[in-house]
């Protein structure tokens, strides 16, 4: 059971922590290797200062993972993520994958609707209209320094890129027939990959400087 005076309590001393920290310091927590840790993701200041309380290293792989939070930003901060993201691989001359998961596809009926329904409840989908299709996530992601990066709606992440026997046993757990509502859904969302590596940039640089 929830308490939810409890909850109230706890919510209000960390706004209370927060007003007495005037914000110099993003509120953190901290369990072994785990870290939470806030941040203005419109600010690539705010995001440095959250991975250095954090003590990130980005010699390693390192694996940023945005599911529906790029789309809810005004277009220039979203890409300002991507970018600075691919910016700490380059600096930390580490490998590094960025995996976003949001909407796509806004301009027929059903991206309208979609659209219209997140605006009715104060989410508005901010950054549809800039990037609308799987080709246009994929430049972004290259346009900002990532490698590689490939695109896929939900309908083609479920039929050829998930195990084929999971898909089957799954579908076998209950009884489901709303397909066409199913296949809508899953042409508006799309999950997109994209790769930084050195080596291909080192590549790219050496390909440049002998052209």
């Amino acid at each position: 059971k929830i308490d939810k005076k409890k909850n109230e309590n706890s919510a209000a001393a960390i706004v209370i922590g927060r007003k007495k920290r005037k914000l110099k310091e993003p509120l953190t927590m901290h369990a072994g290797d785990y870290h939470l840790c806030e941040c203005d993701l419109r600010s690539p200041k705010a995001l440095d200062a959250a991975m250095k309380v954090c003590k990130a290293n980005f010699s390693l792989p390192t694996l940023f993972f945005a599911e529906c939070v790029l789309i809810y930003l005004d277009p220039e901060h979203s890409t300002g993520v991507i970018r600075w993201a691919a910016g700490k691989c380059r600096e930390g001359k580490g490998i590094g994958r960025f995996i976003s998961y949001g909407q796509v596809r806004p301009n027929d009926p059903f991206g309208s609707i979609m659209i219209k329904n997140f605006a009715a409840r104060g989410c508005a989908l901010r950054g549809l209209r800039a990037y609308p299709s799987l080709e246009s996530q994929v430049k972004r992601f290259k346009d900002a320094g990532w490698s590689t990066a490939k695109s896929s709606d939900m309908n083609t992440v479920y039929s050829e890129m998930l195990d084929p026997d999971d898909t089957k046993r799954v579908a076998k757990l209950e009884m489901f027939d709303e397909f066409e509502e199913w296949h809508l859904f899953g042409a508006h969302y799309a999950l997109t990959i994209a790769d930084y590596s050195p080596t291909s940039e080192s590549v790219s640089a050496t390909t440049k400087s002998r052209s």
